[in-house]
């Protein structure tokens, strides 16, 4: 009994999940917890370092966190770079391509060209255009061009 008395009163000092209705996602986080606990107890028995004092429950938690943080802004940052520069590259220079233009939104050239409206009979506004062009397109044109 010790070791399951030991793995729930480390489990509740810092809780990561929510009470739920649905019993899935308790089992989840439950499971979260467990192997996150998992982890801070073979930290404490193998990657002790002899001159330094080891990480406490705490700080473990907060190292996690950081390192999840770290990881997805990564990737995040590294994918947007890479998408844009391939978008760039493979295209000429007098490519369309769409991005957001400066300044405020305005109405599609295309769908005022077209006399095109919405639902609420206002003519579809946009950020968005082509960069060669300097013309605001709404998402339907691009698509299509």
């Amino acid at each position: 009994m010790a070791g399951v008395d030991m793995n729930d009163q480390l489990r509740s000092y810092y809780p990561i999940g929510r009470k739920s209705h649905k019993w899935w996602r308790s089992c989840f986080w439950c499971l979260i917890e467990v192997a996150v606990l998992n982890s801070f107890i073979i930290y404490k028995r193998m990657a002790r370092p002899r001159d330094s004092k080891p990480m406490s429950h705490f700080q473990f938690h907060l190292e996690i966190a950081r390192s999840l943080c770290k990881e997805g802004g990564r990737k995040k940052a590294a994918a947007e770079a890479g998408v844009a520069a391939a978008g760039l590259a493979n295209q000429a220079p007098n490519a369309h391509h769409r991005v957001k233009l400066p300044g405020r939104k305005k109405q599609c050239y295309q769908c005022h060209a077209k006399d095109t409206r919405t639902a609420s009979g206002r003519r579809p506004e946009t950020a968005f255009g082509c960069a060669t062009c300097n013309v605001h397109l709404c998402e339907m044109v691009m698509n299509y061009a």
